[in-house]
């Protein structure tokens, strides 16, 4: 478990670093993180991690070079290793997410 101020931290550093992939502002990147989650992966409790990166217009061609930052990342930042992270990529229609009252659409 971290502390309320390592938590704080990592979620700062967790959204420079998406913003930096991305290549987008950070005024558009929202990170969460739900430490003491209970989990269970490869029929363990083991540390592990579930990220989703959700972005508009993510394409799959640079979600392999994503996928062994961010797994470095948690790794260094929460000791979890690369073989028990998961990470779910996605990229909804623009129509179908919302911001601001109104859609990307």
């Amino acid at each position: 478990m971290i502390s309320a101020e390592e938590q704080a931290d990592f979620i700062a550093a967790t959204s420079r670093l998406t913003s930096e992939l991305l290549g987008k502002s950070e005024d558009y990147v929202m990170v969460t993180f739900e430490p003491g989650k209970a989990m269970s992966f490869a029929g363990t409790e083991e540390p592990a991690a579930y990220l989703k990166l959700t972005s508009l217009g993510l394409t799959p061609e640079p979600c392999t070079d994503y996928t062994a930052k961010l797994c470095t990342f948690v790794e260094e930042s929460l000791g979890v290793p690369p073989e028990r992270t998961y990470i779910e990529f996605s990229s909804p229609a623009r129509e179908l997410f919302g911001w601001n009252g109104k859609t990307f659409g």
